[in-house]
């Protein structure tokens, strides 16, 4: 039946295809098909194609394939061609549905051949459609298809021209119809095991009586009447004769069908009484097996009615705290099974559900056998039963469900797996020795880990393994434990075949014989030579600094803290030193983090070597150390040791080919003086170490309580910072720098000044650092810079078209986003200002420490116009390359040469050379601190171009500041 669902579609999708070369090729023959048919339409080929070529898609009603969906726009397409031509009859109106359907020549599509066509398209829809009798109506409507073309064909045989169409319709070609009736036919066995179709290909007596009949009631009388006809058109028989012979013919062939039926029926009805008669004592057989059967079994059909159930099932059934009941439930014959367990399917545990679900593929048929195992809790134990299911046989469709208790065997099998897996498959080695202590058998993870097979240790002594790491005294203490408590385990170190030892945690256990002596030992143990490692490992990651190897914070406080119970207990110093490197962070965002990281490791080997060998130098992170200095008897050594260590780092550090400069700060804080636990004396010593890097940094500093009131006042600054920009706290003075020439004011240095509410103006040497260390700095230079363009916006328009305004740049403004630094060029394009309305102002030690990035931004500066001076100049580095390098317009002397600056003083030297090399450079200078007119007389004899200071005027607001341009 599969292939004639397949088959039947070839004949009408090759006649149509057919039809369609001859209209397409002019060739009359097969426009026509058969011979003496009308020719068929191409807009009937094009629609017979269609549905051949849909009817060999497979048949699937869930299916969402592509090809699937091709076929159901073939299927709208047809059923909405057929519409629009029956519309056509129906309105008396065209609507292009034929002759223009294609360009070809064409007889018009019959009106009957359209109906078919819509009955075809309305049954492959509801074909393949969810409605539950979808199937039934899709056949029906076929056969109802089936009709027209079947009474063209008849009326074609019996040259009988009214049946060629319905009423007045345009006749259906004999092609046309037979194409119809060949898709008509595969659209009844597209599913020919369901709806009507099922009765004529089931393989029961209806199937068997169907074969002969339905054949023969179409080809019976369809055959008699061709016969009657040739007859009696060729004169053989007249009408009397020829009607008389077809009633005999009709008897005689019905009675012969009728007896083959009969007898069909009869031997089918013989076979089931002679199976009923058998059935009766194999039930009785069955019922008597079954009920003396350990396992429970019942037996349900494909509905899931009780067929047979055992005593067995029954009793396990009715069991109190039975908690299998959902699976085997109390059932009798005729009660459905399914049905009881799908009341209960959502308490189900895992292994219920899928037992239930097994038991429903067997009955579908998707599985032959479904077995598995599963657990089942019982008021007193855990249970195991194992279940199966299995098909009833071909006869009767239905399943045989078993269920049976394996508990012991189920316990017997794990021990036994357990046994096995202890001795072979376990990762610990296993030893077992007799009572002489000889080795008597060894497991593979023994030959694993010692190197040993079996066959080279068997009948020797454990001895073998020692590795020398312990003494008599060890073994002599295990036996002893061994022999009493007849158990012993810890850690020993032994050594392997190949030399190499390990060590390794064992247990071993006495055996004892009935008699109380021993009989076996059995040595287990694991290899940790890799997690006493591992356990090192973590440790030392705990407490030990990665990059320096030095003790880490949480060592460093568990060390302080036993030195302070130690200095309690004996009555001793200790000295706490905390240890900060000066401008390391510059060096780390100049020179990279890998050049940073090379500094400490070895700044870290300097201060190591200016220590005490039982002193604890620790890193907390970053670039701060400590040092403890325990049991100290005179205090003079502290300070020793501490300049020591500035001294040493303050020394070049060659980072691969770079040379880099730092120095350091050290606190100290000592016990029990300055504080008595570890909290305390930490705190204390940082306090000192800050109040060394605000003393000028490259010193150290005892803690004293001054400090500790120093150290709250910067935190409630770094606290009130944080919102002095947003409180309008800050305001831009400005300091004149004069022309020493001419007398002019010819720049002004940009000064920030803060106004505490409370506090009164700050120092900006005591805010300045840090806003750098919280970052605020970037927010609040950035202020400065827009404050001071537009200052020296006004003063250029209102006084002098050349004026400049210095602007101090912090070195950790330059190491923030690019952003703020195009930012300032930006701003004063947008002023309309040229860029040497602006002096940059950096330090010495910034410019030689400058990095790629830095030199960027300081040549975009350059590019932009913007001019660059170096501020006290002379207290640094003075590395004449870089001023070259970076083409530098200004030196500022610092205010420490021209304070005592007189005509035979080492300043004034200084002062004079500064001059004639800034001078050969092509550079401008500006002293600094200039206070009295001798110092201005003197940096005017030497050359000097500017000069600034409180000869001239204090920084002042911008107001004052422009009264003081107005007097000039």
């Amino acid at each position: 039946m599969i292939n004639l669902r397949f088959l039947l579609p070839i004949v009408p999708l090759v006649l149509g295809m057919l039809t369609m070369v001859g209209w397409a090729l002019g060739i009359a023959t097969l426009q026509h098909g058969f011979p003496l048919s009308a020719a068929m339409s191409p807009a009937t080929a094009a629609g017979i194609i269609l549905l051949g070529f849909e009817s060999l898609i497979p048949c699937n009603r869930a299916n969402d394939s592509l090809i699937s969906r091709i076929g159901q726009i073939v299927i709208w397409g047809v059923i909405i061609a057929s519409i629009l031509k029956l519309g056509e009859v129906m309105l008396g109106t065209a609507f292009a549905t034929d002759p223009q359907f294609t360009s070809l020549p064409s007889n018009e599509m019959s009106e009957d051949t359209a109906l078919c066509f819509l009955m075809l398209g309305a049954a492959k829809q509801i074909n393949q459609s969810q409605l539950k009798e979808g199937i039934s109506i899709s056949q029906t409507l076929a056969v109802v298809c089936a009709l027209p073309p079947l009474l063209v064909i008849i009326g074609h045989a019996y040259d009988v021209n009214n049946f060629s169409s319905i009423g007045s319709f345009q006749p259906m070609t004999f092609s046309s119809a037979a194409a119809l009736l060949f898709l008509s036919m595969a659209v009844l066995f597209s599913y020919p095991d369901k709806g009507y179709m099922r009765y004529l290909t089931s393989n029961g007596p209806s199937g068997k009586i169907a074969l002969i009949l339905f054949p023969a009631t179409f080809i019976v009388p369809f055959l008699l009447g061709i016969t009657s006809l040739t007859a009696q058109r060729s004169g053989i028989f007249d009408s009397a004769f020829d009607h008389t012979l077809s009633v005999v013919l009709d008897v005689a062939i019905f009675y012969i069908l009728s007896f083959i039926c009969v007898r069909s029926l009869f031997i089918t009805d013989l076979h089931r009484q002679t199976a009923e008669a058998g059935q009766l004592d194999s039930e009785n057989f069955v019922t008597s097996i079954m009920d003396s059967a350990s396992s429970m079994i019942a037996v349900i059909n494909a509905e899931g009615a009780v067929l047979r159930i055992n005593d067995t099932w029954r009793r396990f059934a009715l069991e109190p705290g039975n908690a299998m009941n959902k699976l085997v439930p109390q059932a009798e014959v005729g009660d459905n099974y399914l049905e009881i367990c799908q009341a209960g399917i959502t308490r189900f545990s895992d292994a219920g559900q899928e037992a239930f679900a097994g038991i429903r593929a067997v009955l579908d048929g998707r599985l032959h056998t479904f077995e598995m195992e599963y657990p089942c809790h019982s008021p007193d134990r855990m249970r195991w039963f194992s279940m199966s299911a299995t098909p009833l046989g071909f006869l009767l469709h239905g399943v045989v469900i078993t269920h049976a208790d394996i508990t012991d065997r189920r316990m017997l099998e794990e021990e036994l797996q357990l046994a096995a897996s202890v001795y072979k498959n376990s990762s610990e080695a296993m030893i077992v020795t007799d009572k002489n202590n000889r080795i008597m058998a060894v497991n593979s993870a023994f030959t694993a880990m010692t190197g040993y097979t079996a066959d080279e240790v068997l009948g020797k002594n454990p001895g073998i393994l020692k590795s020398g790491q312990h003494d008599t005294e060890f073994y002599r203490a295990m036996w002893n434990t061994l022999n009493t408590t007849g158990h012993w385990q810890g850690e020993i170190w032994n050594r392997r075949k190949d030399g190499s030892m390990f060590v390794e945690w064992i247990t071993i256990n006495t055996i004892r014989n009935d008699d109380g002596m021993v009989h076996r030992r059995v040595a287990l143990f694991s290899d940790i030579t890799e997690w006493k490692n591992a356990q090192t490992q973590i440790w030392m990651q705990a407490n030990y600094d990665s990059l320096t190897e030095l003790p880490n914070r949480r060592l460093f406080h568990d060390r302080l803290e036993q030195e302070i119970r130690k200095a309690q207990r004996d009555q001793f110093l200790i000295a706490l030193l905390f240890i900060d490197i000066d401008h390391f962070k510059e060096v780390n965002d100049t020179l990279g983090h890998d050049m940073g990281d090379l500094l400490l490791i070895e700044a870290s080997g300097r201060i190591k070597k200016c220590v005490r060998d039982y002193d604890t130098l620790a890193r907390l992170g970053g670039d701060e150390f400590t040092v403890i200095l325990p049991e100290l008897h005179d205090p003079s050594d502290i300070g020793r040791i501490a300049q020591n260590i500035i001294d040493r780092l303050s020394e070049p550090f060659m980072l691969d080919d770079r040379e880099a400069f730092v120095s350091a700060s050290v606190g100290i804080a000592l016990y029990p003086d300055d504080g008595g636990n570890v909290t305390d004396l930490i705190k204390h010593a940082d306090q000192a170490m800050y109040s060394a890097k605000n003393s000028g940094r490259g010193c150290f500093q005892f803690f004293t309580p001054a400090m500790q009131k120093a150290s709250e006042q910067q935190m409630r600054l770094t606290g009130d910072l944080r919102h002095a920009l947003d409180a309008d706290q800050f305001e831009v003075y400005y300091q004149p720098i004069v022309d020493l020439a001419t007398g002019r004011i010819h720049k002004a240095e940009a000064l920030l000044r803060w106004k505490h509410p409370i506090h009164g103006f700050i120092s900006p040497a005591e805010f300045i650092p840090i806003a750098e260390n919280t970052g605020a700095i970037n927010e609040i230079g950035d202020w400065v810079f827009m404050q001071a363009t537009q200052q020296v916006k006004k003063l250029r328009s209102d006084f002098a078209g050349d004026f400049q305004v210095s602007i101090n740049k912090s070195p950790m403004q330059f190491f923030g986003d690019e952003s703020s630094h195009n930012h300032w060029i930006e701003k004063i394009c947008a002023l309309g200002l040229p860029g040497n309305s602006v002096v940059i102002e950096i330090t010495e030690g910034f410019l030689m420490s400058a990095d790629t990035k830095i030199t960027d931004k300081l040549l975009k500066f350059r590019d932009a116009g913007i001019q660059v001076a170096i501020d006290d100049f002379g207290t640094g580095y003075s590395a004449l390359a870089y001023l070259k390098k970076f083409d530098i317009d200004f030196l500022k002397i610092d205010q420490s040469f021209t304070r005592n600056l007189t005509p035979d003083s080492q300043d004034f030297a200084l002062c004079e050379a500064i001059v004639v090399m800034a001078h050969k450079l092509g550079l401008k200078v500006i002293a600094e601190g200039v206070e009295t007119a001798q110092q201005q007389d003197l940096l005017l004899q030497i050359g000097c171009d500017y000069g600034q200071g409180y000869l001239y005027s204090q920084p002042v607001p911008a107001k004052e500041f422009e009264k003081l341009l107005e007097a000039a």
